[in-house]
Formats: structure tokens, C-alpha cells, sequence
């Protein structure tokens, strides 16, 4: 009898960490961007285009203390042999959205974006969906909210940019800004500021409505080249739980 209740022991033990290491694989994880506000710290991955494809760059982006406003985190296309690239920033002390690189003008009421999901003290330390879609003619940008409907922010031609054409060369995750001399996104301006926290998630690209790429950041991609301004904390980028 001592066996047998031994036996049943061992086994809901068993069952208990197996259930227990599920839980733990199925946590979401996210990337941590510790760095100045003003300073970039990204992770970079090359692309590889189809000028007659439809593609879609998104992600789940959260914003804390000294973010960096327009350096805040965030996804972004770059066009290295000309040095332009395209993002879509929101700015937390203006309650705007911005697009930096882009012919766009900054916007506070977009169209179906009710104002108080860009208020600084209702929502923007949440959670929120941002998503470019790109095709060699078009760019249109997007966000939504608790994983809901994408919402259209912002439209315009490739070329409206001038100098911007082809396809972009790279796709860059977290703070980044355009460095003319150096021909890269290593770029900063004004003061360094605060160190503060941007949290990145759930990054795909698609390619006419066929997921190509994704990062969970259970395991980092080893395509990602990080990128962080010298004087950001050594720990610029964590992998966390979400």
C-alpha cells in the first residue's frame, strides 16, 4: 500500500512541474531599452525586399519614465544607401503623433484615435500596437490599442520624401535617429537627459499577408545587430517578462 501511495506521490509531483514549466515557457518576454533619453540604443536587422510584395513591420511598444519623446521607442525603416528613413512617434508631453522622416505633419486628433488614448495620464504607459505597411509606392502608418482594430494615422507616397525611393535596407526596433554624416541611425540631438525604460514586444513582419519574420524575445533572433550610444547603462538591453 506504502508503494502505491509513493507512486501516486511522485506522480502528481511530476504533473505539477511539468504544469508549472508550461506556465513558465508560455510567459510573454519582452526587450528593455535602458538608455538616455536623447541617445539611441536599437537593435538593427537587414532586409531583403520584393519591390511587387506588400509587407508589414509591427510591434507592441510601452514608453516609461524619460522615454526621449521623439526618441522614444519604437520601429523604424531605413533606407541606407540614401540615409532616409520613416518611423511614427508619439509624443508623450505634446499629446501628439509625430513621423519623423516622413512629409506627414505631426497630428493631435488623428481620425479614429479617441484623444484620450494619447493622454500621458490615461494611456501611455500602456501597451500599444504600432505597425507600418510598406510597398515600393506607399507607406501608411498605424496604431491600436489593447490588441484591437489597426487604426490608419498617416498616408503618403514613398517618393514624397525626396531622395527616399527603393526599398528600404534595414528594420530597426527601439530609439533611433538619423545620423547624416555617418550614414546611419546612431544619430541623437539636445541634451542627453534622464536614463529611462522603453519596453518592445511581439515584432512581425509579413510579406502580402504571410508572417516571414517574428521575435518573441523568448530567444533573440542572432540576426539583430545592437547598437547603443557610449554613455548608456551597459545593461541597455534585458530581456524581460512582459
Amino acid at each position: 500500500m506504502k508503494w502505491k501511495l509513493l507512486l501516486v506521490l511522485i506522480i502528481s509531483l511530476s504533473l505539477i512541474l511539468i504544469s508549472g514549466n508550461l506556465l513558465l515557457a508560455e510567459e510573454e518576454k519582452a526587450l528593455q531599452i535602458n538608455a538616455l533619453a536623447n541617445r539611441y540604443a536599437h537593435l538593427n536587422i537587414p532586409l531583403d525586399l520584393d519591390e511587387d510584395s506588400t509587407y508589414t513591420f509591427q510591434a507592441e511598444i510601452r514608453h516609461g519614465d524619460s522615454p526621449g519623446s521623439s526618441m522614444s521607442g519604437n520601429i523604424y525603416l531605413h533606407w541606407a544607401d540614401t540615409n532616409h528613413f520613416s518611423t511614427m512617434v508619439h509624443f508623450p508631453a505634446g499629446n501628439r503623433i509625430a513621423f519623423p522622416g516622413s512629409s506627414l505633419d505631426a497630428i493631435t486628433e488623428p481620425n479614429g484615435v479617441e484623444s484620450w488614448l494619447l493622454d500621458p495620464d490615461e494611456w501611455d504607459w500602456e501597451w500599444k500596437g504600432v505597425k507600418i505597411e510598406f510597398t515600393s509606392e506607399t507607406l501608411r502608418f498605424y496604431l491600436r490599442f489593447d490588441k484591437g482594430e489597426w487604426i490608419l494615422i498617416g498616408e503618403e507616397d514613398v517618393e514624397a520624401v525626396e531622395g527616399r525611393e527603393g526599398m528600404p535596407s534595414n528594420f530597426l526596433i527601439g530609439k533611433a535617429w538619423l545620423n547624416e554624416e555617418e550614414g546611419n541611425m546612431e544619430g541623437w540631438f539636445g541634451g542627453p537627459g534622464f536614463v529611462g525604460q522603453n519596453w518592445i514586444a511581439d515584432v512581425v513582419i509579413t510579406e502580402d499577408g504571410e508572417e516571414i519574420f517574428r521575435e518573441d524575445f523568448v530567444e533573440l533572433d542572432p540576426d539583430w545587430e545592437k547598437s547603443s550610444y557610449p554613455d548608456n547603462p551597459e545593461d541597455a538591453f534585458q530581456i524581460v517578462d512582459k
